[in-house]
């Protein structure tokens, strides 16, 4: 059981977490939109997604830590629970100041609307949730996340050798 819930616990905090931004298509400029000169898309997308990197991975070690320790199960479950609502407000929070440097007004928005939902799901993690998989509004953080993604891709530069064989995470 402890296995299954951390696993089952990180796997839908990453099924939320499709990629704050992509990285290019290989080229850079396919369906990339007109910037203004001085337009921080670019860092700000960078930013965004080193923030969610940044709270999936901590959440997966803190997830690891839980496991290791001797507890009874319904404390690690509860822990479980925490540790993925920290990892949300963190990721939440760090995209609402990215959002807060964005140059560009429709990335400034998808961003704060990514962040709204990220809070959103927070309350509404439970240890029933975690164990099921069904963690409610997952969908629409997914969704937001995509909005995003479609912004921030054209400007992401190209990292080949990206796991899964694609330009991004």
């Amino acid at each position: 059981m402890r296995r299954r819930l951390v696993a089952a616990a990180f796997a839908g905090v990453l099924a939320a977490g499709v990629a704050a931004c992509g990285n290019g298509n290989g080229n850079g400029d396919e369906g990339a939109p007109d910037q203004a000169a001085g337009d921080n898309t670019a860092e700000v997308c960078m930013q965004a997604e080193a923030v969610q990197i940044q709270h999936l991975q901590q959440l997966d070690q803190d997830l690891a830590a839980l496991e290791q320790q001797d507890m009874p199960e319904e404390e690690l479950e509860q822990a479980a629970v925490e540790a993925n609502q920290q990892a949300l407000l963190g990721w939440s929070d760090g995209v609402a100041e990215q959002a807060e440097q964005a140059e560009d007004p429709q990335l400034s928005e998808a961003l704060n609307d990514l962040s709204d939902g990220l809070a959103d799901v927070v309350p509404q993690l439970t240890v029933e949730s975690l164990r099921t998989g069904e963690l409610p509004g997952v969908e629409e953080v997914a969704e937001r996340n995509q909005t995003v993604f479609e912004i921030c891709e054209p400007e992401m530069p190209e990292q080949p050798g990206a796991p899964g064989g694609q330009d991004g995470p």
